[in-house]
């Protein structure tokens, strides 16, 4: 049995009335954020500047939208974006470094998500 509230089963019935149509109101989305030319100059866009991020994209096409939205679109197209811009004077690398403390300083074999139970002369059940 389907659950309602009395309220809400009034206001179908009175919209059923009212339009002669017992469906309820499509849903959709709202117009897309970039017309066939637009899409065109994001693309130039795009191409013409490769490391471009997506905040900077939405800054050039003065769009209101959230940062997935606009990685949707360029995926949509077919383009990437760099998954990172690094800021003047910062450090990009990813090599580790040697020294004390850190992730890369520990010796041994790499850790896994099971603990091994051997040696503590009991079994987990």
């Amino acid at each position: 049995m389907l659950r309602c509230s009395v309220s809400g089963l009034g206001r179908w019935i009175r919209e059923a009335r009212k339009s002669g149509r017992p469906a309820p109101l499509a849903r959709g989305h709202g117009p897309p954020l970039f017309g066939e030319a637009e899409a065109g100059e994001l693309r130039g866009f795009i191409d013409g500047n490769p490391g471009a991020t997506p905040e900077e994209i939405r800054a050039r096409f003065k769009k209101r939208c959230s940062l997935a939205a606009m990685c949707k679109i360029v995926a949509k197209l077919g383009c990437t974006l760099k998954k990172r811009c690094w800021q003047a004077g910062e450090t990009g690398g990813t090599s580790k470094k040697s020294g004390a403390g850190g992730l890369g300083s520990r010796q041994g074999p790499p850790r896994t998500g099971l603990r091994s139970l051997a040696g503590q002369g009991q079994r987990r059940t």
